[in-house]
């Protein structure tokens, strides 16, 4: 009679299949078990501004506008009091408007960028892009022959954006 004690080859094998499935499945899990990050909060914060403006647009037949304020640290609709405040590492950019001023008409020289739905359900269109400051690439060393500028501009690295579809409005978080 043999009396041999331990485990099988095969046994320890299903028992790692099945640790490595629990875990897979827990690290799945994990991001909507610790909720959104500050990015995804900032995005679904612009994304909530942009659909009340649209909604907006829509319902009291005349354009609302959408734009930056405070350095890209607000993106508001004024005449709605809609605003979404970022967080102090992420700044907001527009990007890709097309033809339509801030105030609803034709895009001037003086004019500053914004997002414009219209009644008719169309949009100005473009993308507000959110940029994480504290992931900046690092600037440049100036030359010793050339003077350092007075105000460099902040190198910013992309992590979310909230495009508008100029022709239906249709607002998408990427």
């Amino acid at each position: 009679m043999s009396t041999r004690s331990g485990f099988t080859l095969l046994e320890v094998l299903v028992a790692l299949t099945i640790v490595v499935t629990a875990w897979a499945g827990i690290a799945a899990a994990l991001p909507r078990l610790l909720g959104p990050s500050p990015a995804e909060r900032a995005a679904l914060a612009v994304e909530g501004v942009l659909r009340q403006a649209r909604e907006a647009a829509h319902e009291g037949r005349s354009p609302v506008t959408v734009r930056l304020q405070d350095g890209g640290r607000t993106v508001a609709a004024p005449s709605l009091d809609a605003r979404a405040d970022l967080p102090a590492d992420i700044v907001a950019g527009l990007e890709g408007v097309r033809g339509w001023g801030s105030t609803g008409g034709a895009l001037t020289a003086n004019d500053e960028a914004a997002i414009v739905f219209l009644p008719d359900g169309s949009s100005s269109g473009g993308r507000v892009s959110l940029s994480d400051r504290t992931l900046a690439a690092p600037e440049a060393p100036a030359a010793s022959d050339t003077p350092a500028p007075t105000s460099a501009p902040t190198s910013t690295t992309p992590i979310a954006s909230v495009h508008v579809s100029w022709l239906t409005s249709r607002i998408e978080r990427r």
